[in-house]
């Protein structure tokens, strides 16, 4: 029989279950009111912790989400919907095309004409006011402007830079159709 030593690596994955782990698992198999009473029970042995107490009429969630997905604050009688606080901490649109414009390798004369294209985009993605008259405040020619334009459309969202709906759909189409044409 012939033995040898030698160095080798395994690799084994286990579960361990620390104490944290257990806990937590407890706490998730409470009701609310004996997740509650556990609360109290360790503020009570616990000097550091403190409870506030709250009015459960203060805020009134509907759980119901499937037909309505809005917090009632009764003592202001509002509606919020939760796609509010969506849109509330992003960037803005403008933000978002300057930070894309940024990164492309353009002049810095080609960037600011996109810029001022971009500053004449509203809200929604669409281009405001009239090409030529754009191409007019810059001192540049049509043909120039429709390359602007077609830089300022080049960014995401696809359709941004748009003048109407029909041209805004036609630009997300041939997105789509470029990305079916590579995966061919």
């Amino acid at each position: 029989m012939q033995m040898s030593a030698g160095l080798f690596q395994q690799q084994v994955t286990s579960l361990t279950m620390t104490q944290g782990l257990a806990q937590a698992i407890s706490l998730l198999q409470f009701s609310t009111a004996e997740l509650t009473d556990f609360i109290q029970e360790k503020s009570l042995e616990n000097p550091l912790l403190e409870m506030e107490d709250h009015d459960p009429k203060d805020i009134i969630v509907d759980r119901d989400f499937k037909r309505n997905t809005t917090i009632r604050y009764e003592e202001q009688d509002k509606q919020i919907s939760p796609l509010d606080f969506l849109t509330g901490k992003g960037e803005s649109l403008r933000e978002h095309l300057i930070s894309q414009l940024r990164l492309l390798n353009l002049s810095e004369h080609i960037k600011k004409q996109v810029q001022y294209f971009i500053y004449h985009v509203n809200e929604n993605g669409y281009l405001t006011e009239d090409v030529e008259e754009l191409c007019l405040d810059l001192k540049i020619t049509s043909t120039e402007g429709r390359e602007i334009l077609s830089l300022l459309q080049s960014l995401e969202p696809v359709g941004v830079g748009a003048r109407n709906l029909q041209e805004c759909l036609l630009l997300q189409l041939k997105k789509v159709q470029k990305k079916m044409n590579l995966l061919k």
